[in-house]
């Protein structure tokens, strides 16, 4: 288990976030001297197996808009996924709040599809985008964290196709970006990350535009374009006979 507030070499020093199925921490690295995240999840889990690969296809992944997992270590009672540790806040904080500049919804939007381009280039997806899946470091970066372990953790969302899926969660972190709402049907009258889920009219999701008249429609377009079939906005183009 966690020994005298260490996992490996790593010095467990402040419990930052705790979830039913794991726990985060900010550490340390003697070796390295640098701070470092450390996620423990039971080995009791029945995912283990599936969250040791997805860590470990992870840490083959260098892009500097990735958050890099360091190490993958095992004690008698936990797994520990070591990664970077970034300074900074979750987008979903930020959200709604810069209107320019790094935290911009299409700069955002863009660097995470790079990001993406990058992993799937490594043969790994994320496979669940969310809003807190997205840091804005100190230094004003964009950083995609959780590859491959948040959908081994809690499932592909939305679909079971984890590119398809990376591909939605362009266009949802765009439309949020947009509108300040995030597309997800299946949570409605709720919040996801502290960002209002968008409603449906008539069984659609409203397009960008629709939401905001401020919005361009180009960005409007190219967020909806990217949304699944299942929650993409309606269009008024006309069916032709």
């Amino acid at each position: 288990g966690v020994s005298q507030g260490r996992v490996g070499r790593y010095v467990l020093e402040d419990l930052v976030v705790r979830h039913p199925e794991s726990q985060v921490w900010r550490a340390s690295d003697p070796a390295l001297q640098r701070a470092v995240g450390v996620r423990l999840i039971p080995l009791s889990d029945p995912r283990i197996p599936a969250i040791t690969a997805a860590a470990r296809a992870a840490a083959g992944v260098h892009d500097r808009r990735v958050v890099q997992v360091l190490d993958v270590v095992e004690t008698r009672r936990h797994l520990a996924i070591v990664t970077e540790w970034v300074q900074g806040r979750p987008w979903s904080e930020v959200l709604g709040k810069e209107d320019e500049g790094p935290a911009s919804a299409p700069v955002v939007a863009y660097e995470v599809a790079l990001a993406l381009q990058a992993a799937h280039g490594f043969g790994v997806t994320h496979g669940r985008l969310r809003p807190n899946s997205v840091i804005i470091s100190d230094t004003n970066e964009v950083r995609l964290r959780g590859l491959g372990v948040d959908a081994a953790l809690y499932g592909v969302a939305p679909g079971t196709d984890p590119r398809a899926a990376d591909l939605h969660g362009v266009g949802a972190i765009l439309y949020a970006g947009l509108t300040g709402r995030w597309p997800d049907p299946q949570a409605q009258g709720q919040v996801v990350d502290g960002v209002q889920v968008a409603g449906m009219v008539n069984g659609h999701l409203l397009a960008p535009s629709e939401i905001s008249a401020s919005v361009p429609q180009e960005l409007s377009s190219l967020a909806s374009a990217c949304l699944l079939p299942a929650v993409r906005p309606k269009t008024r183009k006309r069916i032709p006979d």
